[in-house]
C-alpha cells in the first residue's frame, strides 16, 4: 500500500498542468476500482485554477479502507503564506492554492474511499443549481474557504450530504443562498463552521438548514443572513451555552454585529474575516475529533478554546528574552546557559574576542541554541586561549532580542606562571625565574620601554627557557626606564593572556649597573656620602664596602631594599652608590646602609645606616 501524489499547477515539475484538461487528467489517473493505493491531488499556488466543470469523485477507489486527498501542495496553502496573519482573510489567489469551478457543483462526492478536503480555497462561479461543495457520508471538510457566487433556488454554499464539515468559512456573494444546506438523512456532522454574508449582500436566507434528525451541529455561527431555521432536528447535538450569544435558538443576527466581529466587514472589495479581539467567534469552538486542523498561528488552539471558523484568533506575541546565567570553562569546552521567557522558537550564541591588550583569542561563529522551557544551552569546543566575551540572541516569528549577561567576560586558560621571581638587576641584565601550570610550549617575556619616560629605554622581548614545569629568562636592557613587563605562555591550544613578568625598571648605562668597585655611576642615578673612620680618617681605601639602599625615608629594615651592591669609594672617602630601581630624584631623602660585614658575626665590621639624598 503506497500513498501516490499528483501535483497540479503551471510550475515546472507538476504532474499535470494547472488547466481545465490538466485538473480532468488528475481526476481520471486515479482509479475507478481499489488498486490498494491512497492518493492525493495537491493544488499549486502559482495561478488560480479555472476548472470548467466539476470535481467529481464519485466511483473512485471503491474501498472503505483508502483515500483520497484534495488539498494544496506542501507549503503552499494560504495557511502557508509567510504573511497569513496580516493577510486579508478571505477567498484570495494571491494568499495560497485556489481553485474556482463553474460547474452546476464545484466539487461533488459520491464514493465509498474516504475523502478529505483540506487546506484550500474554493470558489463556484457557476450557474443554478449552484452548489460549491457537495460531501457524502465518507467524506471531511476541514480548514477550507469557500466562496459561492450564484444565488438561486437550492443553491448551497455546502450541501452536506453526510460526513464532517470543520473549521470552514462559507462566503456568499449572493443574498438568495443558504450557507449549509442536509439534504440527506445521513449521520453529519458541522462544527465549528461560519457562514458570512459579505458586506455589500444582505442575506435572504438562513445560514443553516435542516429538519433532519440526524444532523448534529456544534458551536456555529452566521452574519449577514436571515435569522436560522430553528427547530430541535437541526441543533441535535453539544450546542453550548456561547450558542444564543451568536444568533443560535433564539436568538438572531442583530444580536450581533458582523461589523465587531472582523477586521475589515465594511469594504465591498477587500473585507478581511479576521476575527478581533473582541470578536463572540474567539474560543468559542468545540475541539475538533482530529488533530490535523491547522491555523493560521500554528497550533489550533490559542486560547481557552479553539476558534470558530478556519481562522485562528493568534494569541499575542511576545518578544522573548534570555540572560546568560552561566559560562563553565573546562578546558577548551565552554558550556554558556541562561534563562528565557515568552517561549523562543530559535536562538544563536557566538563568543568574540574580548577588548583588551595581547589577547589572542579567536572568535567563535553563532551555534544554534538548544532550547527547553524556560531555558537554553550551548556548548563551544576547541575554543583558543585567551579572553572572551559571549552573545545570545533569541528570537520568535516576529522578535529578535539580544541576552542580557549576568555573568560578563570569561577565560580560556592555556598555561600560566605560577610563581615568578625577580632578581636584582646585575649590570644590565635582568633575570625572572619561576614556575609553571599546563605544560608550555614555548613563553615570551616582554619588557616595555616606559609610556612617560622611556629615556633611551626600547622595548624588548626575548623567549624564555623551559624545564619541567620551571622557566627562567635573562634579557639585556639598553640604558633607560621600563614600565612592569608581561609573561605569556603557549600550547596548541594558544598563546595565555598576560601576566605579570617584572616589575618596572631603570637601567643607569655605562657599565651598567655597578657591581664591583671601579664601576663608575657616570650620569645615572646615585647617591654620595663621605665617611671616615671611627679614628677619623677618611675612607679611601680597604675592605669592599656593600650597601642597601631604601627609597623610604624611614623604612622597616626588614623589608626588601629598594637596590643593592657594592659602594664605589672614590678619592677622599667619598662612597658613591648605584640606584638602579629607586624612583627618588634628584635631592629627594632615601635610607642608605653601609657595611663591610662578611655575614659572619663572628668577625669585626662596621656600618653606616641613615639618611642620604639623592645625588
Amino acid at each position: 500500500m503506497a500513498t501516490i501524489i499528483y501535483t497540479i499547477g503551471s510550475n515546472p515539475g507538476r504532474n499535470f498542468p494547472g488547466t481545465s484538461t490538466g485538473v480532468a487528467a488528475a481526476i481520471a489517473a486515479i482509479p475507478n476500482e481499489d488498486d490498494g493505493n491512497h492518493y492525493v491531488l495537491a493544488f499549486g499556488k502559482e495561478t488560480e485554477i479555472i476548472y470548467e466543470g466539476t470535481l467529481r469523485f464519485n466511483n473512485k477507489v471503491r474501498h472503505a479502507g483508502r483515500t483520497i486527498t484534495v488539498t494544496a501542495a506542501a507549503g503552499e496553502s494560504y495557511l502557508d503564506h509567510p504573511n497569513v496573519e496580516q493577510n486579508r482573510y478571505a477567498y484570495s489567489a494571491a494568499n495560497g492554492a485556489a481553485i474556482a469551478f463553474s460547474g452546476s457543483y464545484g466539487i461533488a462526492v459520491e464514493t465509498d474511499a474516504w475523502v478529505f478536503l483540506r487546506d484550500l480555497q474554493i470558489y463556484h462561479i457557476g450557474f443554478a443549481p449552484d452548489v460549491g461543495i457537495r460531501t457524502h457520508t465518507n467524506s471531511v471538510v476541514e480548514n477550507v474557504i469557500m466562496k459561492l457566487a450564484y444565488g438561486g433556488n437550492y443553491t448551497h454554499g455546502i450541501d452536506q450530504g453526510g460526513g464532517i464539515v470543520r473549521n470552514t468559512l462559507v462566503q456568499l456573494e449572493n443574498s438568495n443562498v443558504d450557507g449549509f444546506h442536509y439534504g440527506e438523512n445521513n449521520d453529519t456532522v458541522t462544527e465549528n463552521c461560519q457562514v458570512v454574508w459579505e458586506p455589500a449582500v444582505a442575506g435572504s436566507r438562513p445560514a443553516f438548514v435542516s429538519d433532519l434528525s440526524r444532523t448534529t451541529l456544534r458551536n456555529c455561527a452566521g452574519f449577514g443572513g436571515s435569522a436560522f431555521v430553528n427547530n430541535a432536528a437541526l441543533f441535535n447535538g453539544s450546542n453550548n451555552a456561547s450558542d444564543a450569544a451568536i444568533g443560535f435558538g433564539s436568538g438572531n443576527k442583530d444580536l450581533v454585529q458582523a461589523a465587531d466581529q472582523f477586521i475589515d466587514y465594511v469594504s465591498t472589495t477587500t473585507a478581511d474575516y479576521r476575527t478581533k479581539d473582541t470578536s463572540v467567534l474567539v474560543d468559542a469552538g468545540t475541539k475538533p475529533s482530529s488533530d490535523n486542523i491547522r491555523s493560521p498561528s500554528g497550533s489550533r488552539q490559542q486560547g481557552t478554546a479553539i476558534d470558530i471558523g478556519a481562522w485562528e484568533q493568534p494569541s499575542p506575541i511576545q518578544s522573548p528574552t534570555a540572560n546568560i546565567t552561566s559560562i563553565v570553562v573546562s578546558g577548551q569546552n565552554v558550556t554558556i546557559s541562561g534563562t528565557t521567557t515568552a517561549a523562543p522558537t530559535n536562538g544563536v550564541c557566538s563568543i568574540q574576542p574580548a577588548s583588551i591588550a595581547y589577547n589572542n583569542a579567536v572568535a567563535q561563529g553563532s551555534i544554534d541554541l538548544v532550547l527547553t522551557e524556560g531555558q537554553f544551552q550551548v556548548q563551544f569546543s576547541g575554543v583558543k586561549v585567551g579572553r572572551y566575551s559571549a552573545s545570545v540572541s533569541v528570537k520568535n516569528a516576529y522578535y529578535e532580542t539580544a541576552a542580557t549577561n549576568s555573568i560578563g567576560d570569561f577565560s580560556v586558560d592555556g598555561a600560566l606562571a605560577t610563581s615568578v621571581v625577580q632578581e636584582p638587576v646585575d649590570g644590565q641584565v635582568l633575570t625572572v625565574h619561576g614556575t609553571t601550570s599546563g605544560n608550555p610550549t614555548s613563553g615570551i617575556l616582554i619588557v616595555p620601554a616606559a609610556t612617560a619616560n622611556p629615556g633611551g629605554a626600547v622595548d624588548q622581548q626575548v623567549p624564555v627557557t623551559l624545564g619541567a614545569g620551571t622557566f627562567t629568562v635573562s634579557v639585556a636592557l639598553p640604558a633607560g626606564n621600563y614600565d612592569a613587563g608581561i609573561l605569556t605562555f603557549t600550547t596548541a591550544a594558544g598563546t595565555s593572556l598576560p601576566q605579570a613578568g617584572t616589575r618596572s625598571v631603570v637601567i643607569l648605562g655605562i657599565n651598567g649597573n655597578p657591581t664591583v668597585p671601579g664601576d663608575e655611576p657616570g650620569a645615572g642615578k646615585t647617591a654620595s656620602i663621605n665617611l671616615v673612620s671611627t679614628n677619623g680618617i677618611a675612607i679611601d681605601a680597604g675592605p669592599a664596602l656593600k650597601f642597601a639602599w631604601f627609597d623610604q625615608a624611614t623604612p622597616d629594615l626588614f623589608d626588601a631594599p629598594t637596590d643593592t651592591g657594592t659602594v664605589v669609594v672614590g678619592a677622599g672617602g667619598t662612597l658613591k652608590v648605584a640606584l638602579a630601581n629607586s624612583l627618588k630624584v634628584s635631592g629627594q631623602v632615601g635610607w642608605l646602609v653601609v657595611s663591610n660585614s662578611d655575614g659572619d658575626p663572628a668577625a669585626v665590621h662596621k656600618a653606616f645606616s641613615g639618611p642620604v639624598k639623592v645625588d
